[in-house]
């Protein structure tokens, strides 16, 4: 089975500026990667280069917006069952954490 690896960010430009070379360097590897993000334009350029990315509504803001992006989260977590999960934002790393107590992530 092929280790699955996300990285999440609150950010388009943190996928583009920051994680852009480690994403295709782990894919070349030989990696299951995907990226998590809010939308943006700097995601144009990154899908071009064709890591695996999903779209989550981060508001810098609004408990509301928060709420719904840590369920947009759980849900996804649920479906791929990633092996590695990597975060570079706090708020990233809340709504990872908060979803991780739930158990949706792969244990080994």
């Amino acid at each position: 089975m092929m280790t699955k690896v996300v990285h999440m960010t609150t950010v388009d430009m943190s996928v583009r500026h920051l994680l852009l070379n480690q994403l295709l360097a782990l894919q070349q590897a030989g990696f299951d990667v995907s990226a998590v993000s809010a939308e943006g334009p700097d995601l144009e350029s990154v899908r071009k280069q064709r890591p695996t990315l999903a779209r989550i509504f981060y508001s810098p803001h609004d408990a509301l917006q928060d709420f719904k992006a840590a369920y947009q989260i759980w849900r996804l977590c649920r479906r791929e069952r990633f092996t590695i999960v990597h975060t570079h934002q706090i708020k990233a790393r809340y709504l990872v954490r908060s979803r991780r107590a739930l158990r949706v992530f792969r244990s080994w």
